[in-house]
């Protein structure tokens, strides 16, 4: 069960995509080198799966990064569990904490920041998970300006490892569902990203993160030309505007007869991406329609 969470990358918009599975690969071959990490993940999807399919994609984003600065592949597998297990603190609050969904009350949102205290006793509890684990989980919360938690952490006081994942998990966070009432489209997202370089993040990993996923990361939304909705499913390097997506929905009446139909925009002059979108609300249509998870 565990192996298919990691492996589908689903949820809030995000279909289980070809290219996105030597990601799950890397998770699955980092889990396994792990048995406490597979152990705790477990108990995190007996506790709430939601929970779990946040911190896959946390760690799809880390690991994204994590590949295009080159990140030895030891350090990368600490990234990955670190990744995958940002969150475990969360497993040891009130079950209705974990149901909320959206922007949290004040309160809400303390309790689950002092719940990284009770994730790292976990954590260190197990002799299998490295310093570096531990130190990524126990930090990702810290921010550039000091403003963050527990230390109040400033710039390179801040491991490395720790600002790779806090900034993978701000972003997942922003575009998703899961802590935001109204989460924002990629293109907005990296709008918000650069207007907080060196103040929640340094500016340099801010613009890595930037080149490693695209405007269009796959698996986001778009709006094309023709008010058409697609999904992207592929970048090609040298013409990351113009990715390979699937087309999902449009507006014109014939258009359920015509099913899915994948474009690759940089072979096409007719077909251009107008706008990106937000992730979908868990009531959408699409949902219903199985196209979704």
């Amino acid at each position: 069960r565990i192996t298919e969470v990691l492996g589908t990358m689903v949820d809030d918009g995000k279909l289980a995509i070809d290219n996105l599975r030597p990601l799950a690969n890397e998770l699955v071959d980092s889990v396994i080198r792990n048995p406490n990490a597979f152990a705790y993940l477990t108990h995190m999807e007996n506790h709430h799966a939601g929970l779990l399919n946040y911190c896959v994609r946390v760690a799809t984003w880390a690991i994204l990064m994590a590949r295009h600065l080159d990140i030895k592949r030891d350090a990368l597998n600490d990234l990955a569990v670190a990744a995958l297990l940002c969150k475990i603190g969360y497993t040891t609050l009130d079950p209705s904490i974990n149901e909320i969904r959206g922007t949290a009350r004040r309160e809400v949102e303390a309790a689950r920041q002092q719940s990284l205290h009770a994730g790292l006793e976990m954590l260190q509890s197990g002799t299998d998970f490295s310093s570096r684990v531990a130190k990524a989980v126990a930090h990702h919360l810290e921010r550039h300006d000091g403003s963050g938690f527990p230390q109040g952490l400033k710039g390179r006081d801040i491991p490395f490892l720790a600002q790779v994942l806090g900034l993978a998990d701000h972003y997942e966070n922003i575009t998703s569902y899961d802590f935001c009432d109204l989460p924002l489209s990629s293109a907005d997202a990296i709008r918000h990203l650069n207007s907080i370089r060196d103040v929640l993040f340094d500016r340099c990993l801010i613009d890595e993160f930037i080149q490693a996923i695209g405007l269009y990361p796959t698996g986001s939304l778009v709006k094309l030309n023709g008010e058409r909705m697609a999904m992207v499913l592929s970048q090609t390097p040298n013409a990351r505007l113009r990715p390979v997506v699937l087309v999902l929905e449009g507006k014109r009446s014939f258009w359920p007869f015509l099913g899915k139909r994948i474009i690759d925009l940089n072979a096409s002059e007719k077909d251009r991406i107008e706008a990106s979108l937000p992730a979908l609300p868990v009531e959408s249509p699409l949902r219903e329609k199985g196209w979704f998870r």
